[in-house]
C-alpha cells in the first residue's frame, strides 16, 4: 500500500475517446458520465448479455522519490453493488528519461472496456494494493426506440 504521503493525487474519469500523443500525453475527449444501451434489444435477452463500451482515464501521481512498483486493480460496482474486475496493471515508478528529484512520479492509463447494459448507477473504482484510492459514478440508460407512430 502506498504510505500516506507518497500518494498525492489520483482520479479516474470516463469519457469517448483518449488520444495518447508520441509522448504519452493523454488527451481525453468527450468526458462523459451518461451511456445509452444499444437500441432495439429485444426484451427477451437480458441486459447482462448486452454490452456497452466504455473507455476511462486513470492517473496518479506520487512523491518524487516513490520509486516503487505497484498493482493497481480496476473494478466495477454494478447498481445491485455486485463488482466485476475488469483489469490490472503493475506499474514500476520510473521516469522514461531521468527527472530533477523535486518532480512527482506520474501514471497515466487508458481503459477500454464493455460493460453489462444494466441500467442505473455504476462505478469504476480505482485500487492500489487493496485499496481504492479513485472512483467515478456512471450510468447506463437503455433508451427506447422512437414509436414512429408517435410523430405528428
Amino acid at each position: 500500500m502506498p504510505k500516506p504521503d507518497e500518494l498525492i493525487s489520483a482520479c479516474i474519469f470516463t469519457c469517448e475517446m483518449v488520444l495518447r500523443d508520441k509522448d504519452d500525453v493523454f488527451s481525453a475527449i468527450r468526458i462523459a458520465d451518461i451511456y445509452n444501451a444499444p437500441e432495439n434489444i429485444p426484451p427477451d435477452i437480458p441486459p447482462e448479455q448486452v454490452g456497452v463500451p466504455i473507455k476511462a482515464v486513470f492517473l496518479a501521481k506520487f512523491s518524487a522519490t516513490d520509486g516503487s512498483q505497484y498493482t493497481i486493480r480496476f473494478r466495477q460496482i454494478r447498481p445491485d453493488g455486485s463488482e466485476q474486475l475488469l483489469s490490472e496493471k503493475v506499474v514500476k515508478l520510473k521516469a522514461k528519461t531521468p527527472l530533477p528529484d523535486y518532480i512527482p512520479r506520474g501514471v497515466n492509463i487508458e481503459l477500454k472496456m464493455i460493460v453489462q447494459a444494466i441500467e442505473g448507477v455504476h462505478y469504476l473504482a480505482a485500487d492500489i494494493e487493496g485499496n481504492e484510492i479513485a472512483r467515478c459514478p456512471f450510468t447506463i440508460m437503455r433508451t427506447q426506440a422512437a414509436n414512429p407512430e408517435s410523430r405528428e
